[in-house]
């Protein structure tokens, strides 16, 4: 069931991109599962808090999964910005202004 609710999550955020509105990905701690291995890094923008877990499953499932040991942080903010797979790191009580920034910075009118 829930698979079919990240084909939908999917199909959904692709009928939102033919508007040409920018998606932007919150990712808070934690962001795990299902959520993570399918809609949070779709983002045209993906934010994350400062020291968040993200990742679709535990440091020791994938460890045993790939029988070797992942590196140090693997699965925090720090490492996901620094590989690239968000864009920023912004405390929670600054998400807000970061929002509003970005979506008067792509033209889009916050309400």
């Amino acid at each position: 069931l829930s698979l079919m609710q990240m084909a939908k999550s999917c199909a959904a955020l692709a009928r939102f991109r033919e508007r040409r509105k920018p998606y932007i990905s919150l990712l808070l701690d934690p962001t795990t599962g299902g959520v993570a291995a399918s809609t949070a890094f779709l983002g045209d923008i993906n934010l994350v808090e400062p020291n968040s877990q993200v990742g679709f499953a535990g440091a020791r499932v994938i460890e045993a999964t790939i029988r070797t040991t992942l590196p140090e942080g693997f699965q925090k903010s720090d490492f996901l910005r620094s590989h690239g797979m968000v864009d920023a790191i912004v405390p929670r009580m600054e998400m807000k202004k970061k929002l509003e920034s970005l979506l008067l910075h792509l033209g889009v009118e916050a309400s």
